[in-house]
């Protein structure tokens, strides 16, 4: 009777089977399944039964990556290795009024310059980036956040510029991060500021930039923002 080899479960016949062609064929089929890695569609994950200690599984369109981990029981988990994940968008001149308190203005009239982001189920809209649900590959995660901001020409007050998470309700909560800086007389005000963001694996969360200055009238202001995962901050599940 055959016995399966170690880590593929391909069939060795016994010295004094006869051929079996079938038996061959199996055996092909499976070498050409892990050959340069086990490639799946986009979020399949292959059954234990095809996977070994150190199996190496790529998803075809996305790139993602990551080795099969023995769990302890019989079974498997995802230890991530290739994960490429980031959202970008950018405004047009837009006019961010005069303001003296309360939350910095969401913006939502944006247009994207980055995508990659959706290979996930995530979305780069007008209204924001909506993060992917990741709960498939990760415990836990953190998003980098950076903040572009070009204001027009003002010298008075101050300029705020962040981020914020908009939830499904429409709801402004608190700022998740901002940062200040005083214009100088006669010239536009460049700012530039990166963020940490930690949401949950399951995601949902649309992030938006949002404003605020109080120079006594409106002022024009170009956008830019990107969201990108933090290989160094992600545990696999």
């Amino acid at each position: 009777m055959p016995t399966p080899t170690t880590k593929l479960a391909m069939q060795k016949p016994q010295g004094t089977e006869p051929q079996d062609v079938e038996v061959l064929n199996a055996n092909f089929d499976i070498l050409d399944k892990v050959a340069g890695g086990y490639v799946v569609n986009d979020g399949i994950t292959p059954p234990d039964t095809d996977l070994f200690p150190g199996c190496v599984v790529i998803e075809k369109n996305s790139g993602w990556t990551w080795i099969a981990i023995s769990n302890g029981v019989g079974g498997y988990k995802k230890k991530m290795i290739y994960f490429p994940m980031e959202g970008g968008l950018y405004t047009d001149a837009f006019t961010v009024p005069h303001s003296t308190s309360g939350n910095p203005t969401p913006t939502n009239n944006y247009a994207d310059f980055d995508h990659n982001i959706t290979s996930k189920g995530g979305q780069v809209s007008a209204s924001g980036i909506l993060l992917p649900d990741l709960s498939d590959y990760f415990s836990s995660l953190r998003w980098l956040v950076t903040v572009w901001c070009n204001w027009g020409t003002a010298g008075t007050g101050y300029r705020i510029m962040g981020f914020t998470n908009v939830n499904g309700s429409g709801a402004y909560p608190s700022q998740d991060g901002n940062v200040t800086a005083t214009p100088v007389a006669g010239t536009a005000t460049n700012m530039q500021a990166n963020f940490i963001y930690t949401g949950t694996t399951a995601g949902g969360q649309r992030l938006v930039t949002a404003l605020r200055q109080n120079s006594g009238s409106s002022i024009n202001v170009e956008t830019r923002f990107r969201v990108a995962l933090d290989p160094n901050n992600c545990r696999s599940i």
